[in-house]
Formats: C-alpha cells, sequence, structure tokens
C-alpha cells in the first residue's frame, strides 16, 4: 500500500471519529466508490484513484493535499471545525437561487423557468448544485423535515447514475414528485422508498420518470 493510499484509508477512519459521517459505508456512497474497491485498497491490490481523493476534499473538506503529500492540515482551513454558515442574500446573485415553492407540488416552475427566486443562499457545502426549494412533505422525516430548504442537484445519466443510500428528488411526467431513496425494481423499473414507515413503496416505470435530482443536504429551520 502506498502513503497517498495509506492516508486516504486513515482520512475515513477519521471523518468516523470527528462525526462527519456514520459509517465507512455511507462515506464510500458520497464518494462514489465501491465497497470492494476499498477493501482491495485496504489489501493493498489497488491504489486510490485521484479522483475519490478530489470527491473526499469536495464531500468532506478534507485536504486533498494532505492526502496526497502528508503536508497541510487535515481539513481546509474555513472548515476544520465547522462548516461555513448559511448567507441570505437578497441583493447579491451569489450561491444559489432559493425559490419559495414546495418540490412535491411546485418544482416545474422552476424547472421550466416560470418563477423567480426569492432569494440566494450562499453555502459552501452545497454550492455546487443548481438551487434551493422547501420540503412540504412528511415522507422522509426524519432525515428530512418539514420546512428544510432542500439543495437539489441534477443528475445526468440518471438511469446508470443512482446510488443506494442516497436521497433523490424523482420529477414524474405527471406531476406527482417524490423526495426517496430509489433501488432498481423488477424489469429495471425503480422503487422509491422513503425513510417515514407509515410510507409505502411505490414502484415506477423508468418512462414515467421526467427527471432526477440529488438531495445533497439541506438547511433546517428551527422556531
Amino acid at each position: 500500500m502506498n502513503e497517498v493510499t495509506n492516508r486516504f484509508i486513515n482520512a475515513i477512519e477519521r471523518l468516523i471519529l470527528d462525526g462527519k459521517d456514520k459509517s465507512e459505508r455511507q462515506i464510500v456512497l458520497k464518494l462514489g466508490m465501491r465497497q470492494a474497491q476499498l477493501s482491495d485498497a485496504k489489501r493493498g491490490s489497488i491504489n486510490v484513484p485521484k479522483k475519490y481523493i478530489d470527491a473526499l476534499q469536495k464531500e468532506y473538506f478534507v485536504n486533498s493535499t494532505y492526502i496526497h503529500t502528508g503536508e497541510g492540515d487535515f481539513y481546509l482551513p474555513d472548515n476544520s471545525d465547522t462548516e461555513v454558515e448559511p448567507t441570505i442574500r437578497y441583493a447579491e446573485k451569489r450561491g444559489l437561487p432559493f425559490y419559495g415553492i414546495d418540490f412535491q407540488t411546485g418544482v416545474q416552475l422552476v424547472i421550466s423557468k416560470q418563477i423567480q427566486p426569492s432569494f440566494y443562499i450562499d453555502y459552501l457545502a452545497f454550492n455546487d448544485c443548481d438551487f434551493y426549494v422547501n420540503n412540504n412533505s412528511s415522507a422522509m422525516l426524519p432525515t428530512v423535515a418539514i420546512g428544510d430548504k432542500i439543495a437539489l442537484k441534477k443528475v445526468s445519466n440518471w438511469k446508470d447514475n443512482l446510488k443506494s443510500g442516497l436521497i433523490y428528488g424523482v420529477i414524474t411526467n405527471n406531476d406527482e414528485n417524490y423526495l426517496c431513496r430509489v433501488k432498481t425494481g423488477s424489469n429495471s423499473d425503480f422503487v422509491l422508498m422513503f425513510d417515514n414507515s407509515a410510507e409505502q413503496p411505490i414502484e415506477l416505470n423508468t418512462s414515467d420518470i421526467r427527471a432526477v435530482y440529488r438531495v445533497k443536504g439541506g438547511i433546517k429551520e428551527y422556531v
């Protein structure tokens, strides 16, 4: 095992110890890796490709220079202990647009550019997404709360790029939209799974789906 791969593996263990994520499996999913690849790296069978080191920096603010060279701080300077606080900007178009509508009932208005943003949210962790909207559904409780402002990023070639364990916004042709997790069903259809145990899974034909967005995270409302 080379030193870069060793630091990468140690970084995953440190992220869990620091409370940045719950498990090795969750981290691997977010990096776009397969668990088998990480296992091979631990055995010294392969070296970790650069794209996963870049993903570690993008997702968790782990300094890629540190992984490559062992020099510098483990976390990027502005994110060593806490993430940058979200900033709402009314006059300045900096960050991502927030549209004051509900994902389930109004996201088509955003996609078709029929409404203007209410303001912009500048938050480093989610600035690579496309936009924010409200969530008014209980389907993903307790993970996604009613009132959360969710950050959405469009998934290209979604039929081949959906990962189990992540949360998605599925936009259908008949305007019935869902926040859910996704797994492959029968005949290459998709089964929509919900964190709220009161919700039943839904099987959708791929022809019924117009677009899929990853829900990268959310900003919670506190009262």
